[in-house]
């Protein structure tokens, strides 16, 4: 009699095992529904390439850039650009590097509104009255609007302006670069992923 209690025990300690390890596993046999917040354009984590062509006062600019959304609306970006401009006595040739930031207020749906900030360190390459090369920087902000024009691009088109730094007085006499605040805007194509 006593062999078959302590195999009753060990028949019931296994029989509790076993009902143990599927209580848990039925109980959550289904993955609760979490539902996941949706992934729009502006959104975290969303990486955004563009081309953009531009320009004002007698010039003609064309650039591509990228940025990546740190958090929702917000995007650090970098950009290249290269900038023809010719007057009636000179010509140049600009190539800019570019750090930018833009925060955009809404979602598109269709349109989205934005502000930018942005500094550039700039190569110039001039000829005309004298031949001159040389490096400056400059600052500038603006507003613009993106449009959605399907699932993953849009347009955006900016306005804003832009102050010169550094640069050498030979060529802001000339006129060759602006003194003070200038005009500019844009108008570009950009792509999410």
């Amino acid at each position: 009699m006593h062999a078959m209690r302590r195999h009753t025990t060990f028949g019931f300690l296994g029989f509790l095992l076993l009902i143990g390890l599927m209580i848990p596993a039925t109980a959550y046999a289904e993955k609760p529904t979490v539902r996941a917040k949706p992934r729009g354009m502006f959104s975290q984590g969303r990486m955004n390439v563009g081309l953009g062509a531009g320009g004002g006062d007698g010039m003609f600019t064309i650039s591509g850039s990228y940025g990546y959304f740190v958090i929702d609306g917000l995007r650090p970006g970098i950009a290249v650009q290269y900038t023809y401009q010719k007057q009636t006595n000179y010509s140049s040739n600009e190539v800019q590097g570019e750090f930018s930031l833009r925060y955009y207020f809404m979602e598109p749906n269709p349109i989205a509104p934005f502000v930018v900030a942005d500094t550039s360190v700039i190569n110039l390459s001039y000829s005309g009255d004298f031949n001159e090369e040389g490096t400056y920087y400059s600052v500038g902000g603006g507003g613009g609007v993106f449009m959605r024009a399907g699932k993953h691009m849009g347009f955006e088109v900016m306005a804003g302006a832009v102050k010169y730094l550094g640069v050498d007085s030979v060529l802001t006499k000339s006129g060759a670069v602006p003194k003070g605040v200038t005009f500019r805007w844009s108008v570009g194509l950009a792509f999410f992923f």
